[in-house]
């Protein structure tokens, strides 16, 4: 079975959930200036790298790795973004964003399967078998009342105490584990979720594009032979 893309019909079903962190690069065309918290700040022309952040459905955090260190630039929208399906867009205006920039960007799935490999591997089996195995006997004890026959009323409370310290054997049926192998057939998929987004200044000219993505593999067994 060759690497496929499943179709649009199964990628829409995956939806934006969870915390997202999308790895990739911000390529600035311009100098752009972007607020990280109550300060400005002057991004010169180049490519960055960092994350786009998806931490709650009601902004999105556009991390860069500039010379001066890490900066991180909050955008909010009044769009839904845990609820995005594979082809959904993601648009945020500038008015809205607290950003001086608008935000124009689209959110994909590619959902890829490998080929049907063959190997081994190990498990556990077990047999049952007759075992003896020596147990320790136990010490008894038991609290007994006395009391004195020529004055029954007065009476006294005792532990005592008896056995213990020998051992005796005993001997029956159980399962017993055993490590070993077995064939198996499976085969890889390759689900990777990516965002590429453009800022647009006032003018409605890109000033600078993210890229990222964040990819999960699974292995599927498709066929398990016997264990020995």
């Amino acid at each position: 079975m060759k690497l496929m893309k499943i179709g649009a019909a199964l990628s829409c079903l995956l939806v934006l959930a969870g915390c997202k962190d999308f790895a990739g690069y911000t390529t600035v065309h311009r100098k752009i200036t972007l607020v990280d918290g109550r300060k400005n700040i002057d991004i010169q022309p180049g490519q960055y790298s960092g994350k786009l952040k998806v931490n709650s459905k009601k902004k999105i955090v556009l991390e860069m790795q500039l010379p001066s260190g890490k900066e991180s630039f909050t955008f909010k929208t009044t769009q839904n973004l845990k609820k995005m399906n594979s082809g959904d867009r993601i648009r945020i205006n500038a008015g809205v964003s607290g950003q001086p920039y608008a935000v124009d960007g689209l959110y994909d799935v590619d959902y890829r399967s490998g080929d049907v490999q063959s190997g081994t591997e190990s498990c556990t089996y077990y047999t049952r078998e007759y075992r003896c195995r020596q147990v320790s006997e136990p010490e008894r004890c038991e609290t007994v009342t006395e009391c004195d026959p020529a004055n029954p009323s007065q009476c006294a409370t005792r532990t005592r105490c008896f056995g213990g310290g020998g051992t005796r054997t005993e001997c029956g049926y159980e399962d017993v584990s055993h490590i070993g192998s077995r064939d198996v057939e499976y085969y890889y998929s390759t689900t990777t979720e990516s965002v590429n987004i453009k800022l647009y200044d006032k003018d409605q000219k890109a000033v600078a594009t993210f890229s990222g993505s964040e990819s999960d593999s699974d292995r599927h067994t498709t066929r398990t032979g016997n264990c020995y």
